[in-house]
């Protein structure tokens, strides 16, 4: 069995290429959330998500999702109208991010088979997604109140299917199958904290720290949502064994 030191040590090795380039433009996309405005974006971000999309291809070669791929790109072209203008790009905004959370639930619904399920509704679980529900509906509220109401349809539709890919991501982690299910539930709780605090800063309350804030979830989400999909095809021995 690896010891404390030796698990640390083979973390470090496992840092490559992509991690290096990740973790340098996101430093570089976050001085400039910082000291610019939201343009300035334009030319680092895309950097990022390139190459999480190069690092999963290169991990599963021919056995990619191309789903998941496709929602990568969603959210590149997302990214890129929101840095534009958010408002006025809202609509497609919100197809190409549900694009992006069904793609996602492409990519994580085989692991829904492995494991014993667990009984859902415990006392922490059930708390968790009744605050969940509760945040949920109070902004969906607030933003009924704002949006248009031919916005309304997207709104919902990109709410739903986020919610289903919450689910399935707190099932997976539930039904305890899999070592590294707590990389997919970080990236899930990352992404429903960017998701509701980029609708405060866009439409509820403005501010910069949240600005900074909402990139820096939005960045780990992504990168803890595939680092989840890499370390299931690369291990295998991270999988339970139940009798």
């Amino acid at each position: 069995m690896l010891t404390p030191k030796h698990k640390i040590f083979n973390n470090v090795k496992s840092i490559n290429i992509f991690d290096a380039v990740i973790l340098s433009a996101s430093l570089v996309t976050v001085v400039l959330s910082i000291f610019n405005d939201k343009e300035a974006l334009l030319y680092v971000m895309p950097v990022i998500i390139i190459t999480i999309i190069c690092k999963y291809l290169f991990y599963y070669k021919k056995k990619c999702n191309v789903c998941y791929i496709i929602g990568l790109l969603a959210v590149l072209a997302s990214d890129i109208l929101a840095y534009l203008d958010f408002k006025k790009n809202f609509i497609l905004i919100t197809i190409l991010t549900t694009l992006y959370e069904i793609g996602c639930i492409m990519a994580i619904k085989k692991f829904l088979n492995k494991g014993k399920f667990t009984i859902l509704l415990s006392a922490s679980a059930l708390l968790a997604f009744t605050a969940f529900g509760y945040i949920l509906f109070s902004i969906l509220k607030h933003l009924v109140f704002t949006l248009p109401s031919n916005q309304w349809f997207f709104m919902f539709l990109c709410s739903f299917f986020m919610v289903v890919l919450l689910v399935l991501i707190s099932i997976i982690h539930i039904k305890n199958a899999y070592y590294a299910s707590i990389y997919l539930l970080i990236s899930g709780i990352f992404f429903f904290c960017q998701m509701l605090l980029s609708s405060i800063n866009e439409y509820l309350f403005y501010l910069k720290t949240i600005t900074i804030v909402t990139l820096i979830f939005h960045i780990a989400s992504m990168y803890f949502f595939m680092t989840f999909l890499i370390k299931m095809l690369k291990n295998k021995s991270e999988e339970k064994v139940y009798v």
